[in-house]
């Protein structure tokens, strides 16, 4: 049974595929194919206050199949179990469709960038609803690299402020970490035990994890600026994904390849 992160890509660019069944001028078909992936894009990667997707290729190169780059934008992404997305852009250069055979030949390069926000990361953080009650995340801010929580703890009949200083790092081609051994903790008279700074250093983990992304990413770059966090990588596409393209296609091609675009 093939892996459940293949089946939704097979139709997402397997309906650009279709869209080269259709003949026409450039920009008509690739309207057409624009059309075909964004109504996809909901379902593959999540909802989305707006996707836009944008096809290139030169005319005569588009009706054969070689399109020069195809460009998805995601505002405001709702990933399962992860931080909210105040953009997320995939891009794929030199992708190639056999049109007779109605299937994709090959894929050069792709690559994501993602943007989360300050306002998101504190909304994830308090929707822990198995956080301790002792406990309570006021707000967190970025600055200068770092991911700082102004906290407080209840001990002694009063709230105690607390403030916790923390680096990402990468562990994992998908993964970002916040390490509780390396973080920093300021400004509080009262101890905070390690197990709570485990606890927050796991929720933020967990949030920063780009294996929710439906398709397989490597990340090459993290910087943390004074209102949002910015993730670059590339995009896997292995064999398993083109063999499951071409698996998709003639499902997703239309009955009638002579009828012009809607």
């Amino acid at each position: 049974m093939m892996p459940w992160f293949w089946r939704r890509p097979a139709r997402v660019l397997a309906a650009l595929a279709s869209a080269f069944l259709l003949p026409g001028c450039a920009r008509p078909i690739n309207r057409h194919a624009e059309r075909l992936i964004r109504e996809q894009l909901d379902g593959y990667i999540g909802p989305a206050a707006a996707w836009t997707v944008r096809v290139d290729g030169a005319p005569l190169n588009t009706v054969r199949g070689d399109l020069s780059r195809v460009a998805v934008h995601g505002s405001t992404v709702k990933l399962r179990d992860a931080i909210e997305l105040a953009e997320l852009e995939v891009t794929l250069t030199r992708l190639k469709i056999d049109i007779g055979r109605r299937k994709v030949r090959s894929v050069g390069a792709a690559g994501f960038h993602t943007i989360v926000t300050e306002a998101a990361i504190n909304r994830y953080l308090k929707q822990d609803v198995g956080a301790d009650p002792d406990y309570r995340v006021r707000v967190l801010r970025l600055h200068r690299g770092k991911l700082i929580l102004y906290g407080r703890r209840r001990m002694l009949g009063r709230w105690w402020d607390f403030t916790v200083r923390a680096e990402p790092r990468l562990v994992s081609p998908t993964r970002l970490a916040y390490d509780p051994d390396r973080m920093t903790v300021i400004g509080v008279r009262l101890p905070i035990p390690r197990a709570i700074l485990r606890r927050f250093a796991r929720r933020l983990s967990s949030g920063f994890d780009f294996g929710a992304l439906p398709f397989p990413v490597c990340i090459t770059d993290v910087s943390v600026d004074q209102a949002s966090v910015s993730i670059t990588g590339a995009v896997e596409v292995n064999d398993g994904l083109r063999d499951q393209l071409d698996k998709m296609a003639p499902l997703v091609a239309p009955k009638n390849p002579t009828e012009p675009p809607t």
